[in-house]
This record gives structure tokens, sequence and C-alpha cells, in this order.
């Protein structure tokens, strides 16, 4: 995930990628409208380019994660009643944009998020002066980093990882490359770790419901809340105002909100709030905010 302003070279650093990677005639694209469409760019891709995103629907969201770890979609054959047709769905992304669209957790859990600076009006040059420079410098640029690869492979079936995170091959690949480099360990993995904290903390922070459950637990000095669902949303449409409450993100029942909550526990406990669901009698939510214990 590319996030910067105008100027920074979000779309130009997407065409040196590809130039490393798998050079085509594609491209950076707009992003699909739908999941078919996604699927039929990621297998004629080895990666994919989407430029100018501004949001990400939560059905998109979902297979963007899909095809972050892999899997398949499956849907009626064409001209029958009953015949399946399966599609593999795994490709490697790139997304770009001034806007902050990164707004699922679980994708969050799944992506790089990096910020780039804008480029100084003293400082820049043309695009077709910048190809110029990096094609008479990409032999050694590929040839370093298949050279670094192809270390990092070998330290790569013994190496330790200190700080795993959920797309773990990637924090094992970290720490391969800090043996190889000579870094002291978890270096890498580390900045990596801290780079997701700040992207799910972003995408919490732009999600109506987990906002207004960050700001219940810790803006209100409260420890620990436990209550019913429907206490609940009482409690969060006075904190959240008329405005919010008639909003199609935010939920109009008790139910809607536990359905809601589940999905951001993982992105919540890692802001040192955890979010646990009673059954009984009567369901009961509770949610305690660990940084005070």
């Amino acid at each position: 995930m590319l996030f910067g302003d105008q100027g920074s070279g979000k779309t130009f650093l997407c065409k040196i990628i590809q130039d490393l990677i798998d050079p085509n005639l594609v491209g950076v694209q707009t992003f699909p409208s739908n999941e078919k469409d996604l699927v039929i760019a990621a297998n004629h891709s080895h990666i994919l380019f989407y430029d100018n995103m501004r949001d990400i629907k939560p059905s998109m969201a979902d297979k963007l994660c899909i095809a972050a770890t892999g899997g398949h979609l499956t849907a009626r054959r064409l001209y029958t009643d009953c015949e399946l047709q399966t599609h593999r769905l795994h490709v490697a992304l790139v997304l770009n944009g001034i806007h902050s669209f990164l707004n699922q957790p679980d994708l969050s859990q799944r992506s790089l998020p990096l910020q780039l600076l804008s480029i100084d009006e003293k400082n820049r040059c043309s695009e077709t002066e910048l190809l110029l420079e990096f094609q008479t410098d990409l032999p050694a640029i590929f040839r370093g980093l298949l050279d670094l690869t192809a270390e990092i492979l070998k330290h790569l079936p013994s190496v330790e990882v200190s700080s795993p995170e959920r797309m773990y091959d990637f924090s094992q690949w970290l720490a391969a490359m800090e043996k190889v480099e000579g870094v002291p360990p978890d270096v890498y993995q580390t900045e990596y770790s801290n780079a997701l904290n700040e992207g799910m903390l972003d995408s919490l922070l732009d999600n109506l419901l987990a906002s207004a459950v960050m700001s219940f637990i810790t803006d209100g000095h409260r420890n620990r809340w436990s209550g019913t669902p429907r206490e609940l949303l009482s409690e969060l449409n006075t904190l959240v105002g008329n405005r919010s409450r008639y909003s199609k993100d935010w939920p109009q029942t008790a139910s809607a909100l536990s359905k809601r909550l589940k999905p951001l526990q993982a992105g919540l406990r890692r802001q040192g709030i955890e979010i646990e669901f009673g059954r009984g009698k009567h369901r009961n939510i509770t949610i305690i905010n660990l940084e005070a214990f």
C-alpha cells in the first residue's frame, strides 16, 4: 500500500516495481468493480498495480485478503445448470492513493503500508530522464536482487522468527534477510511489526464503529466495561451523536453491533483493547483496556 501526496512518485514507483518483477503492457490500472475482473487480471499477471485508490468496499477487501494468502473462487459454469468453475486467486498487489483507503483491519494485517514523501520542486526531473537512468542501472540492480534472494533462500530453512506476524512467511523471510545482511536480529522484523501496527491503527480510526469503541474505553478513562449488546449500543449512540448514528456504516440493532464487532476483535486487541463475547441467559459483551493493567 503506497500512500503519499501529489508529486510523491507513487505511480512511477509502481512502474519501477513492475519492470523488476513483471514487465508487461498492462501497467498500472484502475481498481476493478467486481471480483470477476480481479480474478481475470490475477490469472494473467505476477503482480497487479492499481492507481488512485479512494475506498475499498468490504466485499472487495475480502477478495484482496484471499489474493494475498491464496484461495479459490467458484461460480456456475456458463451455459450449464449445475457445473462449477473454479478460479485460483493468488497474486501480489500494489495499491496507491492520496486518500486513506485501508479501512478494513483484516486487510491491513496482510499489507505493508509505505508512506512516500513529496518530492521538492528543485529535485524533480522528467519521467523520461528517470526511466533512462533506471534502465541503465537495471542489470546491476536486478543482479543484486537475485544474489540477495539466493543468499536468503540458503538461510531460510534454519532461521528463527522472533516477531511473528500473520503473514508468517514474510516474517521468516525478513529474519533470513537480517542474517544475510549482518544486522542485529529482529531489526527488520520490528520495523515490519511497527508498520503493521500503524496501518492497523489507521484502518481502525477510519472505521466508524472501531473508532467509537476506542474512544469509549480509553477517553472515558474506563479500564473495563461489561453489559448487553443493547446497553453497549445505547452507550455508543450517545457518544457518536445523531449524525453518525444514521450512517450506513453504523449498526442499527444490538444484533448488528455484535456481528460488526467480531471482525474488529483482532485489530482492537493489537491496540490494547480486548473484546469478549459471553453467552448465557443473556448475551454479554466485555471491553477491557489492557494497557490499564
